[in-house]
């Protein structure tokens, strides 16, 4: 890793030399050394540009127009001719560059060439995206690229160009989504190119100041005050438009360093909060945990995080106190370092936007929900078209990253990862933006390394008519997955699926003291104790009714992504559930993810002394003894008893108790519904005594509201206190 730090710091430093120079040089204006800023930034960018740039040249013709791209498309995704755009913006690194300022003459033409032919051509998408962020925001970097060439562009053509960027490049105060959180940002970001461009410091300055504004924390769309993001109503977008805000100011407050229009340091802070403490945990290797990136998972490759690198060179160089985190994250990504390297355990739940994430340094577990407060995964732009369950109590459990790297073609999407749903067929498409959720129960606990989370699937819609109580226990070497109160009115079978991932090696499961593969087929089992598939275990109760299959499967983009052409898609794949029959009525599971098992014989269920002691409608327990601790759910009022104490809770409420065999024990306590601004507990301490006590909860629309309080219980004393 020190030899990986060396380089990349050594990249910063020149970087940071040339910011600085450029900030002494006498006489140097505030559009200049912005501009100089944005160039330096650009040619750091990876790729082999002049290679690329050669490649090009053979595709141009002498109109200006590249022969294998349709400008009359009006795709709203994938929308073909930005590849130009891309092209030419190639062709100006290459020109610019430090290595061939003596210019190429062929190159500035077809550049000249290039760039007219888009102006009079005029190409355009049915996307506003595409008119309003993706092309003024390219065409910004060409133009300010350009002007560090000796001959530059011809002053009209620019003229013509920067007027087209402000004529349909919108405004980042306009209403609607346009103008709100990453969207305002990056319409923000090609006002400051023009205004630079321009001399214009009234268009820099409205710029700077609508691009700034979102870096806060919000209750609409934005960063929440638990450090996750939203966008597009009240939707889990930690990747996707996460990513965009995270690269957007990163480049505005490099572009801007050591002038008046510099990010203010709060701002900064809070941004480097949201990367540390959102961005890069749900990172995993190289990959993105696929529960955060909305209608993004119907993507090609969008899993990967490679492209994320730069952002994270810009955050070392920015905040230099954790430079560190950044460049160890660099080194997950990069594959110069293991996914395991410099993880420290954590639990974390995003009350805010009903997402929960475990991560250990042996494998990254996370659950995602959607309650009436929080919306699905959209399907927006006839993107993510079987994404229907994804909100459902999903699940990712990874250990090297790759588990589900571009699997979602072949994915049957009624058995996603966590969920218990029928399987079926034809997956609901509900209207695409801001579908909210149906449950008034969804919601986590954490005392910073260990957590509990819960939800209460309720849906009538589209003839699901399916309802559950789901929890998951999350401790160090184990992951407790409950169901409770199972029942479902639709004609499909219903199933609880524990992982469908990509089958990367053998599966095994248990023959007497030993263990057997099993050959790729559909398998069923009554009283199956385990499966092993790579590092991870999964355990069964003995009533279980396991299925596993495991070999190839088939399916194509276009099936969830429409601007997509068909293509087929096979991969292998490793699906495990657990059945329910058709119209159960009060069905239930329990199985437990095991994680770090040997790569052969018998896999080992740790001895932590694991009990589960509630697994019903009301509520949901299970105690890990070794670590000392107690996690309860009440689904609905009611009363918990084990052998030391019994605990009253007037309200639902998940409880994670800590140090129960001491004389002070922890208590955290989270309301899933939001609702309640107090729950009564009562307790009675066999042997001791018994108490009552009123706990105040922040409630909706408090940003708070559904975040844990935790206190301090005197065991002796009954008293309860504040830590």
């Amino acid at each position: 890793m020190k030899n990986t730090k060396s380089m990349i710091l050594s990249g910063l430093a020149l970087l940071l030399s040339a910011t600085g120079l450029a900030a002494g040089e006498n006489g140097q204006t505030i559009y200049r050394l912005i501009m100089e800023n944005i160039r330096q930034d650009h040619q750091s960018l990876p790729g082999d540009t002049e290679d690329e740039a050669a490649r090009w040249l053979g595709r141009i013709n002498g109109e200006g127009a590249f022969d294998d791209i349709d400008y009359t498309s009006r795709a709203q995704t994938k929308w073909h001719p930005l590849q130009h755009l891309n092209r030419v913006y190639t062709w100006a690194k290459a020109y610019t560059s430090s290595r061939n300022r003596k210019d190429s003459s062929e190159l500035h033409k077809a550049i000249v060439r290039a760039l007219t032919y888009w102006h009079e051509t005029h190409p355009t998408s049915s996307n506003w995206y595409m008119q309003q962020i993706a092309c003024p925001q390219q065409m910004g970097v060409i133009l300010i690229l350009m002007r560090a060439s000796s001959e530059g562009l011809p002053p009209e053509l620019e003229k013509k160009l920067t007027g087209r960027m402000e004529k349909e490049g919108g405004r980042p105060d306009q209403k609607g989504s346009q103008g709100t959180a990453a969207n305002k940002i990056s319409i923000a970001l090609h006002w400051i190119y023009r205004g630079c461009l321009t001399q214009d410091e009234q268009t820099l300055s409205f710029g700077i100041g609508q691009a700034y504004q979102p870096v806060q924390l919000t209750g609409g769309q934005g960063i929440q005050y638990d450090h996750s993001y939203q966008q597009h109503g009240k939707q889990l977008y930690i990747g996707g438009y996460g990513a965009g805000i995270a690269e957007d100011i990163s480049k505005l407050a490099l572009y801007t360093r050591h002038t008046p229009y510099a990010l203010p340091e709060e701002k900064l802070n809070l941004l480097g909060k949201f990367i540390r403490e959102a961005y890069i945990p749900v990172i995993r290797g190289r990959f993105f945990l696929y529960n955060v990136l909305g209608r993004g998972i119907s993507r090609e490759n969008s899993l990967d995080q490679t492209a994320f690198i730069p952002v994270l060179q810009r955050m070392a160089l920015l905040d230099p106190g954790h430079a560190s985190v950044y460049l160890e994250s660099i080194g997950r990504i990069s594959g110069t370092e293991t996914p395991d390297q410099v993880i420290t355990p954590s639990h974390t739940h995003f009350w805010c936007s009903d997402y929960t994430l475990h991560q250990r340094p042996a494998y990254t577990f996370d659950v995602r929900m959607a309650s009436t407060r929080t919306c699905r995964n959209e399907n927006g732009n006839g993107e993510n078209l079987k994404g229907f369950f994804l909100t459902d109590g999903a699940t990712t459990i990874v250990e090297e990253g790759d588990e589900y790297e571009n699997i979602f073609p072949v994915w049957d999407w009624s058995k996603i990862p966590g969920t218990t749903a029928p399987a079926v067929e034809h997956i609901p498409l509900p209207e695409q933006w801001e579908k909210w959720g149906t449950s008034l129960f969804a919601g986590g606990v954490s005392d910073g390394k260990y957590g509990v989370s819960a939800y209460t699937m309720d849906e009538k819609q589209f003839g699901i008519n399916t309802s559950a109580r789901k929890s998951w226990f999350m401790f160090d070497n184990e992951i407790v997955c409950l169901g409770a109160g199972i029942h479902s009115g639709s004609s499909h079978g219903i199933c609880t699926t524990v992982n469908q991932c990509l089958l990367q090696g053998d599966v095994f499961i248990p023959s007497g003291d030993s263990c057997i593969r099993l050959e790729p087929a559909r398998h069923q089992f009554r009283g199956l104790p385990w499966v092993r598939h790579r590092g991870i275990g999964y355990f069964f109760e003995a009533t279980a009714d396991v299925h596993i299959e495991n070999g190839k499967k088939a399916g194509d983009w276009k099936m969830i992504n429409s601007s997509y052409a068909g293509r087929p898609v096979t991969k292998d794949v490793l699906t495990i559930w657990l059945g329910h029959g058709e119209k159960p009525a009060g069905a239930g599971y329990a199985y437990t993810i095991v994680p770090a098992q040997p790569a052969s014989g018998q896999i080992r269920y740790p001895s932590g002394g694991i009990t589960i002691l509630s697994n019903t409608p009301g509520i949901q327990a299970v105690q890990h003894s070794d670590l000392n601790c107690l996690g309860i759910v009440f689904h609905r009022p009611g009363t918990f008893t084990c052998d030391r104490f019994s605990l009253e809770a007037g309200a639902g409420c998940i409880l994670l108790l800590s140090d129960i065999d001491r004389k002070e024990v922890r208590v955290h306590i989270s309301d899933p519904s939001r609702s309640q601004a107090t729950i009564k507990l009562k307790a009675c301490i066999f042997g001791v005594g018994e108490k009552e006590y009123t706990v105040a909860m922040p409630i909706h629309p408090d940003p708070f509201a559904g975040s844990t309080q935790s206190y301090v219980v005197d065991i002796e004393r009954l008293t309860l206190r504040k830590p």
